[in-house]
């Protein structure tokens, strides 16, 4: 089994919402729809190819199931793979997530038919087009949705701060020398020293 292809990354803009303020079911087939056209050219069997050979595809069904809602300024990702090889035709499934978080938000399971031009009719699949996408077929069981959602928050202000370089002030020995810890201090200060002051007291 191979893993999935990743074919759309979009944006939901306000103007793809409807009266209920989420985004209206015929964008979700927008975007599964473009992927649809996206998988064979990933799956290295473009469309371009078939009919060359006179040989190409039409859509049979399309299965949606809705999951959850997505609103304006949302991140959507389709990622999709081919879950079954007939003999004249064949079915992809596309999931829908969001970007940030990972979450399923829909999926589309398409089944496409081998079409002849000239005949308008089915026909069976090639034979070097059956092999190619029986090598990438891909469980449909498996987690599609990794890599997806892997952020952390920002650290807030307090964690962002950097640590402190300022010194506690030292004691003074006998004699008035300051210890490691003032003459540091005051070098950290920029402040000089005048004699007499080697304490770290200034006047």
């Amino acid at each position: 089994m191979r893993p999935y292809f990743e074919t759309t990354r979009s944006v939901v803009f306000p103007w793809h919402c409807d009266h209920y303020g989420h985004l209206n079911a015929r964008w979700y087939v927008h975007h599964f729809d473009d992927s649809a056209f996206h998988i064979w050219t990933m799956a290295g069997c473009p469309h371009a190819r078939n009919r060359a050979g006179g040989v190409d595809t039409v859509v049979a069904r399309y299965t949606v199931n809705y999951l959850r809602e997505m609103q304006a300024g949302q991140l959507l990702v389709v990622r999709c793979a081919f879950t079954r090889v007939g003999n004249r035709s064949v079915t992809h499934l596309h999931r829908m997530f969001d970007a940030d978080h990972g979450t399923l938000h829909a999926s589309l399971e398409c089944v496409e038919v081998f079409f002849d031009p000239g005949t308008r009719s089915s026909m069976p699949m090639p034979e070097p087009v059956r092999a190619l996408l029986t090598e990438r077929l891909s469980d449909p069981e498996e987690d599609w949705s990794q890599g997806l959602g892997d952020w952390r928050p920002l650290p807030s202000s307090q964690e962002a701060r950097p640590p402190s370089t300022r010194r506690e002030r030292g004691p003074s020995l006998p004699g008035g020398v300051a210890t490691p810890g003032a003459q540091d201090e005051s070098i950290a200060s920029g402040r000089p020293r005048r004699p007499g002051t080697e304490s770290g007291e200034l006047p």
